[in-house]
């Protein structure tokens, strides 16, 4: 298990995500501190995490790992793997180090953007912001390994990274017209965010 998650953290997907996260939390802040004349850690820290990320995170979080089962199996390691552990034990080992790998892809960029922000000031709500980080690292296992579960039922390497985020990016646009605001996905990724409030003004305004 410790071997196929030190395999997950080593792999290029796996920087080149984190790479991704980081550019686009760039970007973030510089449209923030560009736009805000008054500076506030949380203010900060909420709309750079805010801004872009909730929208693009699934397809992420879906880069480093999910596939590689897929992989493993047209390059016969996985024949190798099964020599020394049942199918079972692969699965679920598997399910395990692709979570924990997607959770990782957010979490590491966003713990260290929250010590950046902290550079601002103190946190007037530092224990609500760290929750939501842990909660980041939940999403991003969450879709990884819904994106791993795809491997079982299809044979094209590219589906278990797009589908996620497809699936994700339809509900964001179907939610507001349907009129079931509780559930618009985004919030589970950043709970400051209204339903239907997408654009980088509003973001900025509630932050």
């Amino acid at each position: 298990m410790i071997c196929d998650i030190k395999r997950g953290i080593t792999e290029p997907m796996f920087r080149i995500s984190l790479s991704l996260v980081t550019i686009i939390l760039v970007i973030s802040g510089v449209y923030y501190f560009q736009g805000t004349d008054i500076y506030t850690s949380d203010g900060a820290f909420r709309a750079i995490q805010s801004f872009i990320l909730p929208f693009i995170a699934p397809l992420i979080v879906c880069l480093p790992f999910s596939n590689m089962s897929m992989i493993e199996r047209e390059s016969g390691y996985d024949k190798l793997m099964l020599n020394r552990i049942s199918h079972a034990q692969y699965v679920y080992m598997r399910f395990i180090s692709n979570a924990i790998v997607g959770g990782l892809t957010l979490f590491i960029p966003l713990l260290v953007t929250l010590g950046l922000c902290r550079l601002i000031g103190e946190y007037a709500n530092f224990i609500e912001l760290l929750e939501v980080v842990g909660l980041n690292f939940l999403f991003g296992s969450s879709y990884a390994t819904i994106s791993y579960g795809l491997t079982f039922f299809n044979d094209k390497n590219y589906i278990p990274c797009i589908a996620p985020q497809v699936m994700y990016l339809l509900l964001t646009y179907a939610i507001p017209y349907l009129n079931l605001d509780k559930y618009y996905p985004p919030l589970a990724f950043s709970p400051w965010l209204l339903s239907g409030v997408s654009t980088t003004e509003s973001i900025l305004i509630h932050n």
